[in-house]
């Protein structure tokens, strides 16, 4: 019989690497059905080398840029009857309004996605920065929405992209690494 849980190690204290909260708000959006397959440390599965995107015809990612902490990932615990899992989710807004962006924002409603989150917390030269959300099942809207007189937003649309009701993913979201972090940004680069 297989131990499919548990713990094989300890994790201590990093002090001279203190972790640091919050993410960039530069939010990368690929479209699940794009992506080919991913390349796989050999040594840990849980760190991603390459994302292999469709060529013909040319797939890529899409940025979005927002401010002041637009960008609000999460992974919770999906606890189950019999398989346990975790359910991803982007918050992010939109601060723009115009017939292109709302076209944009129809065809979301419909897509599934994976997304790329830029951490603030580099780990060791740069291993923690760049995380992928919805890797096995992708990410849909779940909510979204525009109210014109939130005096925070001041009409933003604000999107929730998460893992489906009823599915959770295998684990929690995947490490891109390759290298050190000016590999793995031009990596990151590469893919818009």
């Amino acid at each position: 019989m297989s131990n499919c849980g548990g713990i094989a190690a300890g994790i201590l204290r990093n002090c001279s690497n203190n972790f640091v909260g919050g993410v960039s708000d530069e939010l990368i959006l690929i479209n699940k059905a794009d992506i080919i397959d991913y390349d796989e440390n050999v040594s840990n599965p849980k760190i991603i080398e390459a994302i292999n995107l469709v060529t013909s015809p040319a797939a890529q990612a899409y940025k979005f840029e927002g401010f002041k902490n637009s960008t609000e990932p999460q992974v919770d615990a999906a606890p189950a009857a019999f398989l346990n899992g975790w359910k991803h989710q982007v918050l992010f807004r939109i601060f723009d309004n115009s017939p292109e962006t709302k076209a944009i924002i129809d065809g979301m409603n419909n897509g599934t996605f994976v997304a790329i989150i830029k951490n603030n917390n580099q780990g060791v030269n740069g291993n923690a920065v760049y995380e992928l959300y919805g890797r096995f099942l992708g990410l849909q809207v779940t909510t979204g929405n525009s109210t014109k007189n939130d005096a925070d937003t001041q009409g933003a649309w604000v999107i929730t992209l998460a893992t489906a009701d009823g599915e959770k993913e295998p684990r929690t979201p995947d490490t891109i690494f390759l290298t050190d972090l000016a590999t793995t940004a031009a990596l990151i680069e590469s893919l818009l």
